[in-house]
C-alpha cells in the first residue's frame, strides 16, 4: 500500500464539475511530491481567480521523552511545527485524488464479498484527477462515483452465526 498525502479541495473549484458539496471531504492521493502523510490543498486564488495548489509546510523538532525507555522514546520525535501554506509553483504533473467511505469489506455469505460505510451511510465516493501545471489546476475532471461493490449494514458483515 505505502503512505499517500491528503488533499483538501476548496467546492468553488469543483463546482463546475457539479461536485461543489465534495469539499467538505479529506481525500488521498500517491500523487504528490511528499508522500509522508502532508496536506495539501487546491483552492481559487482570489486575486486571479485561477486555481492553485498548496502545501502545508512545517518545521520538525524532537519533542520525544528523553527519559522514556525502548520504543517509547520514538513519539515525539518528528513533531510537526510551525505549519503554513505554500504555493507549490514548481510542481507540474497529474494528481489523482478520491474520497470513499468505506471503512471495511470481507466475505459475505450470499454475496461473495461486501463492504460497509462509516455509521452504515450510503455509499459516498468521489474520484478526480487534475492537471496541474506550476502550481496552477489547468484542468479538473471526475466527479462522483456509483458503489461498486455490495454495501452492506455492519451487523450484517459481521454477524457471526451465519448459518440460520
Amino acid at each position: 500500500m505505502g503512505m499517500f498525502d491528503l488533499i483538501q479541495c476548496d467546492g468553488a473549484v469543483l463546482e463546475p464539475l457539479g461536485c461543489g458539496d465534495a469539499g467538505d471531504y479529506t481525500y488521498q492521493t500517491k500523487d504528490t511530491p511528499a508522500q509522508f502523510l502532508d496536506t495539501y490543498k487546491i483552492v481559487v486564488d482570489p486575486t486571479d481567480g485561477r486555481a492553485r495548489l498548496y502545501h502545508e509546510v512545517y518545521d520538525i523538532e524532537d519533542q520525544s521523552d528523553p527519559d522514556a525507555k525502548g520504543v517509547q522514546r520514538l513519539i515525539g520525535m518528528m513533531t510537526r511545527v510551525n505549519p503554513r501554506w505554500e504555493w507549490v509553483d514548481n510542481f507540474s504533473g497529474t494528481i489523482e485524488f478520491y474520497y470513499s467511505n468505506i471503512c471495511a469489506s470481507g466475505p459475505h455469505p450470499t454475496l461473495g464479498y461486501a463492504s460497509i460505510t462509516t455509521n452504515d451511510e450510503p455509499y459516498v465516493g468521489y474520484n478526480f484527477t487534475a492537471t496541474v501545471i506550476d502550481g496552477e489546476v489547468v484542468r479538473l475532471v471526475g466527479g462522483k462515483e456509483a458503489a461498486t461493490q455490495h454495501i452492506v449494514s455492519h451487523e450484517e458483515l459481521f454477524k457471526e452465526d451465519r448459518h440460520d
